[in-house]
């Protein structure tokens, strides 16, 4: 009467209390530990990253210059807009949605400039 009990629980992957749960709580922990001190630690992996080249593939492909005022001549362009004012920057480690490899300039200026929604 044991042997089928055993083995529907083998299949089900065993009890309850089992070595199964503790793996999952365990593993639960570890991943709420690097979630939570990972998270803290992304600022300083953007802080990381290059500036973005102006001359690089990516920053010709979108106009990107490295001071807004020389963007004057790109017809995209209007006065005040500016990288540090793009809802696709974030000031405190400047890093562009955009360029998510790069760095770029708060004064800076690109075609993709899209209005900050706060």
């Amino acid at each position: 009467m044991h042997e089928p009990a055993e083995k529907m629980a083998k299949e089900a992957g065993g009890p309850p209390n089992d070595e199964g749960r503790r793996r999952l709580l365990r593993h639960g922990m570890y991943a709420s530990g690097l979630l939570l001190f990972g998270w803290r630690g992304l600022p300083a992996l953007a802080q990381d990253k290059p500036m973005l080249d102006p001359d690089a593939y990516q920053a010709r492909a979108l106009d990107y210059v490295e001071d807004a005022s020389n963007a004057q001549g790109n017809s995209a362009y209007q006065a005040g807009r500016r990288c540090g004012n793009c809802d696709f920057f974030t000031a405190s480690s400047q890093a562009c949605g955009l360029f998510p490899d790069y760095r770029v300039a708060s004064d800076g200026w690109c075609s993709g400039w899209t209005a900050s929604t706060s």
